[in-house]
């Protein structure tokens, strides 16, 4: 499965500058999302390297940096936004209420169209709202089925290529997998996780005109096979799929983690492939 996500930044009209009436200086206030998960790999390391550098670019500016995790971020930066201290920046995930508020510059007011024309088109759509450029795309991400290469090999398993070999029969309990499935549809970016399934059985969150279509009938087809074929087998678990966490799915995958007999995602001694499991019309003929 791939789903391709954005981050988008935002700017604020609250807050402002940091500018005072007698000096040049500008303080810029952004806060960030944190894409590690421990302090070695915290992106605190990517925006210090970068403010460093743009500072001594421009010595009349400086920047701060808040890096929070994706589970905080959004709550965060509306807190801010309420008590009148909006960042300069931001780059989250939920900006569309901003927008309609008034709160936010359009990309119009920021960037020259020739930077503008720059963006890819499949991200930069992710940050319109009403057709009007808010979101300035920062990042995208693939995401894939992971599995463990030497698990299978054991088993005498073939990966899966389709939503039907994803979910095999007979259950591969014999081999000693009670789970082999993780599904996590936790609070931890639980938006993305859940539009790469949409995505996958040919729907999404949005029809084709922009309006939202959550219970279209390629959405029902996809929750329902979850629910049937995944859920209701008991190929996921211990963890309920609504309260497991992406972070504790991968720890598990890698054996770090409190239920580490859930492999889903890629192991740190690199034992795992990612593979793409064939999606829309031809995934559901395959089911």
């Amino acid at each position: 499965m791939i789903a391709v996500v954005s981050a988008l930044g935002m700017t604020a009209v609250l807050g402002g500058c940091g500018l005072g009436g007698d000096t040049t200086d500008v303080t810029l206030r952004l806060v960030a999302a944190d894409y590690g998960d421990s302090a070695a790999n915290s992106s605190k390391k990517y925006w210090a390297k970068l403010v460093e550098e743009y500072e001594a670019d421009h010595p009349d500016v400086n920047v701060e940096v808040s890096v929070y995790s994706w589970n905080d971020i959004d709550a965060k930066v509306k807190e801010m936004v309420e008590a009148g201290k909006a960042p300069d920046m931001a780059q989250i995930g939920a900006y569309a209420d901003y927008a309609a508020d008034g709160l936010l510059y359009t990309a119009d007011d920021l960037l020259s169209i020739p930077v503008q024309a720059g963006f890819s088109s499949a991200l930069a759509s992710a940050g319109q709202v009403n057709g009007v450029q808010y979101g300035l795309p920062f990042a995208a991400s693939t995401r894939l089925l992971f599995y463990n290469k030497a698990h299978f090999e054991e088993a005498g398993l073939t990966p899966p290529t389709t939503w039907a070999e994803l979910a095999p029969t007979p259950r591969p309990e014999a081999e000693g997998v009670k789970y082999p499935y993780a599904l996590p549809l936790g609070s931890e970016e639980a938006q993305a996780e859940t539009m790469q399934w949409l995505l996958s059985g040919g729907g999404g969150y949005t029809d084709t005109v922009g309006t939202y279509g959550i219970d279209s009938t390629e959405n029902v087809e996809t929750f329902t096979w979850l629910r049937d074929e995944l859920v209701g087998e008991d190929l996921t678990g211990p963890v309920a799929p609504g309260k497991l966490n992406r972070a504790d799915a991968f720890a598990a995958f890698a054996g770090r983690g409190r239920h580490a007999e859930r492999p889903s995602v890629p192991d740190e001694d690199g034992r795992e492939e990612g593979r793409e499991v064939r999606h829309g019309a031809d995934a559901r003929r395959e089911r």
